[in-house]
């Protein structure tokens, strides 16, 4: 069964090489996805598409979280291309070669509030939303709530 439209690709980035006075920097993404087939698809496909914008706006020194442990486990197997979505494995592993020291982290959902309140705000969007070196106002409690529970 295909889902259409009923998923999004939320991420929040923390950049390490441009750290504001608070600490941290958000760079994030929403965008709805169509023709999947699970949530772990969903996920994989997220930190694919991660990986091709932080290639395209030459970022580095970047760490990605992820609070599905499978999936974190699964990026970081050996044998990756044996597991089921092994081609967008392959895939994040081409794009990680070709961005200098980005790496991908489990962080548990209760750290994470600010993916959380991206869905919220992406939910009821039909448009690619993209934040870089600034956040929405309605994303700062959230932010400041991560960095103090990290």
């Amino acid at each position: 069964m295909w889902m259409e439209r009923s998923c999004l690709m939320v991420l929040k980035v923390e950049l390490e090489e441009s750290l504001d006075s608070q600490g941290a920097t958000l760079a994030a993404f929403a965008y709805h996805i169509t023709n999947v087939v699970s949530p772990k698809q969903v996920e994989l496909e997220v930190i694919k598409q991660a990986l091709q914008w932080l290639l395209k706006l030459q970022y580095q020194n970047v760490e990605i979280h992820n609070d599905c442990q499978l999936i974190v486990s699964d990026i970081h197997a050996s044998d990756y291309l044996s597991l089921e979505f092994g081609n967008i494995l392959h895939d994040i592993h081409h794009y990680l070669t070709r961005l200098q020291n980005v790496s991908i982290k489990f962080a548990p959902r209760t750290t994470d509030a600010v993916a959380h309140r991206l869905a919220s705000i992406a939910f009821d969007s039909d448009t690619q939303l993209e934040w870089l070196n600034s956040i929405p106002f309605s994303l700062r409690d959230a932010l400041s709530f991560d960095c103090k529970h990290q």
